[in-house]
């Protein structure tokens, strides 16, 4: 019973991701939002799925045994690429304000299959961070040794993952118009974010991996 709640508790807990909820509730705030809403909902259950799958078949372990044969220098040059590529989006963010507005109106001229490709891609950026689903993966062999078993019980996994979006389509669904002032409220929050909080954080970030590129580079010479 224990390795059951613990293996749902996770689930739950990487279900309260607010950056995949936030992406959801913006598009439910564009045109055509059923559409919009549902199509980022099975991209991003489909890939999380894959991803989970990906792990249990030993991801981890054909990377822990690559990962070594790369140049010693590898690590160092991708962090400092990392570094220049995060102060330069935190200089464009700051320095050209109408940047911001122009990431919601790229939002609202996103098409549908652009709609997918965009789950696609946050789901997978965003999956190798995800921590709860590393662990109820480990928690796998304790729940059934069968393999079918162990993709049914990620399939429930990434289902209770995607949980809150499709609440939030369902909400939309039925709430409709009287929806549209929160989830524009959304939008100017996401707006606010991009003028005012993105650029700090890519700039923290961008000198943090700068730092760590060079004690990583000078430790080969």
């Amino acid at each position: 019973m224990w390795p059951i709640l613990a293996f749902l508790g996770l689930a739950i807990t990487d279900a309260m991701n607010p950056f995949t909820v936030a992406a959801m509730a913006v598009l439910l705030a564009l045109d055509r939002p059923v559409a919009r809403g549902a199509i980022f909902a099975s991209v991003t259950f489909i890939f999380y799925l894959g991803f989970a799958i990906a792990l249990a078949e030993g991801l981890t372990a054909v990377m822990a045994r690559w990962l070594p044969l790369l140049p010693a220098w590898m690590p160092g040059l991708l962090l400092a690429i990392l570094a220049l590529l995060s102060i330069g989006f935190a200089a464009y963010f700051w320095l050209e304000r109408s940047a911001a507005d122009a990431s919601v109106r790229l939002a609202k001229e996103m098409s549908l299959p652009g709609t997918a490709v965009f789950a696609a891609f946050s789901t997978i950026s965003d999956a190798p961070t995800a921590l709860p689903l590393f662990a109820a993966v480990a928690q796998l062999p304790l729940l059934t040794e069968a393999r079918i078993g162990q993709y049914l019980w990620l399939t429930l996994y990434s289902a209770i993952y995607v949980a809150p979006l499709l609440l939030l389509l369902a909400l939309r669904i039925m709430l409709a118009s009287h929806m549209e002032g929160a989830l524009n409220s959304v939008l100017a929050a996401v707006n606010w974010s991009f003028r005012h909080l993105l650029p700090p954080t890519l700039a923290i970030a961008g000198a943090a991996a700068g730092w760590f590129a060079a004690q990583s580079l000078r430790t080969l010479y």
